[in-house]
């Protein structure tokens, strides 16, 4: 199973050199996947709840968050063979054919290392902002990701939707492959199956438990089958993580989409016998997020999971599994 963890993205500590430091570290000592995420501001007066539950606060975390694609831009210059992911990049807030020069970009240039994890987010006071439909937020996600392929493709492109509209123009670069950027669909929805089935390579539920989301999976790949003729789809889990402070009674903030599920909080041996556990359940990648940890908006924490570090990698690995790149190092594309 392959192990990815966030990088410091999130908070105070989220700075350099600590942001440097990690996905150098995480690199060297083997781990497969380093991951960022995406908010474009804090509201002070939101219409949305954090997570899109009514009257839920914003954590502080949000007050300082570092843009994606240019943290993963910054690290690809630093390291050398882990994943660039993002878990996860809200198609509202990018024009297509934008999204696909960008992504072919760092995509070329760090040798094919990203995994462009896609969701349709919850803030309706991001999609005002950025003047995009949020009630037909579905709707301009299936848009998106066709309009993405198109232009992933090269040379000349035309497109007109509903949401999306393309004039005939030619566009570059392509990716790596010269054909796709790996992308993980982090749609959680009925509608957002559909969406992963057809058009991407990888799941990413987050804060499921392991078989939970391997039994959803089975489900997924069958409908990728009978409907798409793809497949099968691996699966990526994204949890909450802490192994510096185990069980101390902290409470741990929001985390993403406001769930209080899929934190894993314990002691280093307790965490390895969590991964052990996903390993066995039939993970493909487990992504490990410690943004949300206690303690985490001290650069200390960092360093401390640093060190961790390769105790988490074994137990994904299962001890004597050697180290290898992730799928955007090399690896193939999925089938389409």
């Amino acid at each position: 199973m392959r192990l990815g963890v966030c990088l410091p993205q999130l908070g105070p500590a989220a700075r350099m050199p600590l942001v440097a430091d990690f996905a150098v570290e995480a690199d060297r000592v083997g781990i497969d996947s380093v991951w960022v995420e995406e908010h474009l501001f804090r509201p002070l007066a939101p219409i949305s709840g954090y997570g899109g539950v009514p009257g839920k606060p914003w954590p502080d975390k949000h007050a300082h968050a570092l843009a994606p694609l240019e943290v993963l831009a910054y690290v690809a210059g630093r390291t050398r063979r882990c994943t660039l992911g993002t878990s996860i990049l809200v198609v509202g807030y990018h024009h297509p054919l934008v999204l696909a020069k960008e992504t072919a970009t760092l995509d070329l240039l760090s040798g094919g290392r990203l995994a462009l994890g896609l969701g349709v987010g919850w803030c309706e006071d991001e999609y005002r902002l950025m003047g995009a439909p949020f009630q037909e937020r579905g709707r301009l996600a299936d848009e998106v990701l066709e309009t993405l392929h198109l232009c992933w493709r090269g040379g000349t492109v035309e497109y007109k939707g509903r949401h999306v509209d393309i004039p005939l123009c030619q566009t570059s670069p392509s990716p790596h492959d010269g054909v796709r950027v790996r992308t993980y669909g982090g749609f959680v929805a009925r509608a957002g199956w559909r969406r992963t089935a057809r058009w991407c390579d990888v799941w990413q539920p987050f804060g499921l438990e392991p078989g939970t989301a391997v039994e959803r999976l089975g489900a997924l790949n069958e409908l990728a089958r009978s409907e798409f003729g793809r497949g099968p789809l691996e699966l990526s889990l994204r949890v909450l993580a802490s192994s510096v402070a185990p069980g101390d009674g902290r409470p741990a903030e929001p985390g993403p989409m406001g769930q209080s599920t899929g934190r894993w909080v314990g002691d280093v041996d307790a965490l390895c016998e969590r991964i052990d556990g996903a390993r066995a359940a039939g993970c493909d990648e487990l992504v490990l997020d410690s943004n949300f940890a206690p303690g985490s908006d001290d650069t200390a924490f960092w360093e401390t999971l640093m060190g961790h570090l390769p105790a988490l990698l074994r137990a994904a690995h299962g001890d004597a599994e050697p180290s290898r790149p992730g799928p955007g190092a090399g690896a193939g594309r999925g089938t389409r």
